[in-house]
């Protein structure tokens, strides 16, 4: 008889399952943790906020007048992501001295 065949691999795949099980519920766990009270839409107004921000930063007195520039090239709202994203990119280059 060999060692491999000595081997109860019943119980091997049981504890396999069982650590697996283990790892997958800590996982959620942690998961559910970290996203506590962060629904999309709390993590949307999060996002809006911190880009609206920004953009005050990049573009002081200006900024709404860029956001309006990209609501109206991009047929959205001034307080989409998108439009926020890439105005925000307009006044970095603005920033920069490119056109």
């Amino acid at each position: 008889m060999t060692f491999l065949a000595a081997i109860p691999w019943a119980g091997v795949a049981a504890a396999v399952a069982v650590l697996a099980l283990c790892i997958g519920g800590y996982l959620v766990y942690l998961e559910r943790r970290r996203a506590r009270g962060q629904t999309r839409m709390v993590a949307m107004v999060r996002k809006r906020r911190e880009l609206t921000q920004r953009l005050g930063e990049l573009a002081g007195d200006s900024a709404s007048q860029l956001a309006q520039l990209e609501a109206r090239r991009q047929g959205d709202a001034t307080t989409s992501l998108a439009v926020l994203e890439a105005a925000i990119s307009r006044a970095e280059r603005r920033r920069a001295g490119e056109p």
